[in-house]
């Protein structure tokens, strides 16, 4: 438990450096303003990807309307996946396989929690340019027990050979 302990307090939380001249960023502030386009940061590298807003839209609408990998629900499943966190949580508690201070940390979700927001995020070295399908779960349900369990695995996944 100690070692849990340990390694929740060696999680670092950074914001990235801002690294664009002023000119540069003046450039970015005014084509942000421009709502006919979509301004985003490519799925590969540091590159910034403008769209026309519509075609991007219409991208992502494809994607949605694909019954093979989405269907729609009939009410948001945010709540119900919460009561499941929290369940969880608890049992790993109970089963003494987290101390008080990693189930507070696990716990801190807002309540309610944000709905995960889906994006794409292009991929400009296709031939074609497609969208990534992403869903932005922070401050949801799962985000801390996800980040959690990602620290559990990072040493086991660097000694893999892939």
């Amino acid at each position: 438990m100690e070692n849990v302990k340990l390694s929740i307090s060696k999680i670092e939380i950074t914001k990235p450096k801002y690294n664009l001249s002023h000119n540069e960023h003046k450039a970015v502030k005014e084509l942000q303003k421009n709502t006919a386009i979509n301004l985003k940061r490519a799925d590969k590298g540091s590159t910034t990807v403008i769209l026309n807003k519509r075609d991007k839209i219409q991208e992502a609408q494809v994607q949605l309307d694909n019954s093979d990998h989405y269907r729609p629900l009939e009410n948001p499943m945010v709540t119900e996946t919460l009561r499941r966190v929290n369940k969880l949580i608890t049992q790993l508690h109970e089963g003494k396989h987290i101390d008080d201070m990693t189930k507070k940390w696990l716990s801190q979700t807002p309540n309610p929690p944000r709905i995960p927001i889906f994006y794409n995020l292009t991929k400009i070295h296709k031939p074609l340019p497609i969208g990534r399908p992403i869903i932005l779960g922070c401050e949801g349900p799962t985000e801390r027990i996800s980040s959690f369990v990602d620290h559990l695995l990072q040493p086991i996944e660097k000694k893999l050979h892939s």
